[in-house]
């Protein structure tokens, strides 16, 4: 099993039956694991905000009802990730 911790990653958004994992070099790589899989293994800077989206909280700007933004990133959020977030940030 290998992992990908060479630069920071901003976000993984789950694509099909992988995941993409964007880095803040912009460089983005493919696995072959689902979000599924991954969430668990991540430590506890990152949240799942939307059932194709789990982000680092050391890079949100901002968020409102139905988006997470993040550096120069606008992602969905779902219900329970809004809950999530506000529950973190004490909103």
């Amino acid at each position: 099993m290998t992992f990908l911790i060479l630069k920071p990653n901003v976000f993984i958004k789950a694509k099909g039956p992988y995941a993409e994992i964007q880095q803040t070099t912009g460089q983005v790589y493919l696995t072959s694991q689902t979000l599924k899989t991954l969430f668990p293994k991540l430590n506890e800077q990152f949240i799942r905000v939307h059932k194709s989206f789990i982000v680092n909280r050391n890079y949100i700007t901002g968020f409102n009802q139905k988006e997470l933004f993040l550096n120069k990133s606008c992602i969905p959020l779902s219900r329970n990730g809004l809950l999530s977030l506000q529950s973190y940030f004490g909103s």
